[in-house]
């Protein structure tokens, strides 16, 4: 996959944070507390991306192939910067004492067509770099938000092993709270028309929540031939699958493969906590 997104203006600072310590499995949502593309001080303090929600123009500053540089990082504690994380500022601000200043955008209050336009970023990034599309993070309001100890920031040894969408608040060794309390489980679904593709992570727990689903509910060989046919072609047409899923899924509801084909789906559109709890596979 290219490390630059060809829909993204390329602005390129010339510096970057680095080689990857381990490769990108996260991606980490910024506010930049301002109304305007900002300068980054020349790049130094710069993340991958840019984007303005409000006009959907999108800026690319860094190579998705090495770290970026708007986090924070200690000395002698862990990665930040070079964990893995895709960085993406959201020009707009999560401070409610800043919502109604004039030509600025209070982010957790975007609108239908701003979030799509953050989400289809964000979904691009995850495919190009398999990246999970899941959260297990709170976003909590700012000022609350702030601080080391706000409550939802991880410990090091959570972060180096994080995968999915977080925000600044969520990284270690950082005391900023942005982006706020953003709207995440709706960005999360927005544009689902897009269909994510899958990781092989997601294809694991697919087939255990299948395999669970089969041999507890369902007896038919008619049904896991069925089953099979669908979890091997979402895994390798995922970006049709979903649509395909349901169509197929739903033929024979009196079997009970309607049920399973809504656990793929969900999984697929990357509501993958859902569907553990509803088909109860082993943890992971």
């Amino acid at each position: 996959m290219a490390d630059w997104l060809s829909n993204c203006k390329k602005q390129d600072f010339g510096t970057n944070g680095g080689s990857w310590a381990r490769q990108p499995a996260v991606i980490v949502i910024h506010s930049t507390e301002g109304n305007s593309f900002p300068g980054y001080d020349g790049g130094q303090s710069a993340p991958h991306f840019t984007i303005d929600v409000r006009t959907n123009e999108k800026r690319q500053h860094i190579s998705m192939g090495v770290a970026a540089r708007a986090l924070a990082n200690s000395s002698g504690g862990v990665e930040t910067n070079r964990a893995g994380a895709i960085q993406i500022e959201v020009i707009g601000t999560c401070d409610p004492n800043k919502k109604n200043n004039a030509g600025w955008l209070y982010i957790p209050s975007m609108t239908a067509q701003q979030q799509s336009n953050l989400a289809t970023l964000m979904r691009d990034i995850a495919r190009n770099k398999n990246i999970h599309w899941t959260t297990s993070v709170s976003f909590k309001a700012y000022p609350g938000s702030y601080g080391g100890g706000n409550g939802v920031r991880l410990s090091g040894s959570s972060w180096n092993t994080y995968k999915g969408i977080l925000g600044h608040q969520h990284v270690p060794e950082n005391d900023h709270g942005d982006p706020g309390n953003i709207p995440i489980s709706s960005i999360m679904t927005a544009g689902d028309d897009d269909d994510m593709s899958l990781t092989d992570d997601d294809v694991n727990r697919i087939a255990q929540a299948v395999w669970n689903t089969l041999v507890t509910t369902i007896t038919d060989d008619k049904t896991q031939t069925r089953m099979g046919t669908l979890l091997t072609w979402i895994h390798s047409d995922s970006k049709t699958g979903p649509k395909r899923g349901w169509d197929y899924g739903t033929t024979s509801p009196s079997d009970g493969s309607d049920q399973t084909a809504l656990t793929l789906l969900r999984w697929a559109q990357g509501d993958s906590r859902t569907a553990a709890t509803n088909t109860k596979p082993n943890s992971d």
